[in-house]
């Protein structure tokens, strides 16, 4: 008797809930991509992201770090140093044996001599030299003059050796590709490399993009706009909170592959950002006209 009370029980509950979900309105993507009166739910994102790596090598050590989180920094700038205290003796001595003339005025002054030892044989009329002295002097000539030019080469390879040095110690400067806001600083003066993570995070929101979902309808219509009126410049509005006015948006890219549901398009769009937005935040995205884009949809 207990075991069928507890039975009916469980059919009563179950069936409440399954008569409260049929009630509930289902969700999909589709559906929170779909207009309304105030608009379509975006999300904003950095323009330009850079994940600087200092060294692959675990063993090079931090020499210095130039900023911080939170600061602004130009396309260029050095983020960080490491040790270059060793390339930076070794280049002092190459530098200046490759800037030296001593081996190749030595290496001329013994050919100078050998000019001379060769005139004062050849020009002898006594009869004191042999012909084998003779081609000797002459074969010794030949040989100063590619002493000379083993000298010059010699001071080209250290000249080579020395820029090479040189490209070194600059790899060893981090050095920002693009301006920005520094996001994240991974390492600390004096540490040691980390190369399985990024040094240091640079962000950059000036211009910032603003990512959303358009329903398939909205964004064909706004497509056909785009490419019958080429030279038609086809604006949005972005409102985030606590805006009382949109901000004007341009499209930059329209996804040519849909999302997995089949039900939305991804846009990307770009504003100036004179409000200083950050990353990350949701925005409210004002496709433009929007009553016609509804005509479009009726018809």
């Amino acid at each position: 008797m207990l075991m069928r009370i507890k039975r009916l029980f469980t059919y009563a509950v179950v069936s409440a809930g399954t008569l409260a979900m049929a009630g509930l309105p289902r969700m999909s993507r589709g559906e929170d991509a779909q207009p309304a009166a105030q608009g379509i739910l975006g999300k904003t994102a950095p323009c330009e992201e850079a994940q600087m790596t200092l060294s692959s090598r675990s063993s090079d050590v931090v020499w210095d770090v130039k900023v911080k989180k939170g600061d602004v920094i130009k396309p260029g700038q050095i983020l960080a140093v490491l040790d270059t205290r060793e390339e930076d003796a070794e280049l002092k001595t190459t530098q200046l044996m490759a800037d030296s003339e001593v081996a190749i005025r030595a290496a001329q002054a013994t050919r100078r001599q050998k000019e001379l030892e060769v005139k004062r044989k050849s020009g002898d009329k006594t009869g004191a030299f042999s012909k084998f002295e003779k081609e000797q002097a002459e074969l010794e000539l030949e040989l100063a003059d590619w002493d000379i030019q083993k000298a010059e080469l010699e001071q080209a390879k250290l000249k080579s050796q020395a820029d090479t040095l040189r490209t070194q110690i600059e790899r060893k400067k981090l050095v920002s590709r693009i301006g920005g806001i520094v996001r994240e600083v991974n390492i600390e003066k004096g540490g040691v490399v980390d190369p399985q993570k990024p040094a240091i995070v640079v962000v950059n929101n000036s211009p910032l993009w603003v990512e959303v979902h358009l329903p398939v309808d909205v964004s064909l219509a706004l497509g056909r706009s785009l490419r019958n009126e080429p030279n038609k410049k086809l604006e949005f509005g972005v409102l985030y909170a606590g805006a009382k006015t949109p901000i004007p948006a341009k499209p930059i890219f329209l996804d040519p592959k849909g999302d997995p549901a089949g039900d939305s398009v991804a846009w990307t769009l770009e504003i100036e950002n004179q409000e200083q937005l950050p990353a990350g935040i949701k925005v409210t995205v004002i496709p433009p006209q929007l009553d016609k884009v509804a005509e479009a949809k009726v018809k």
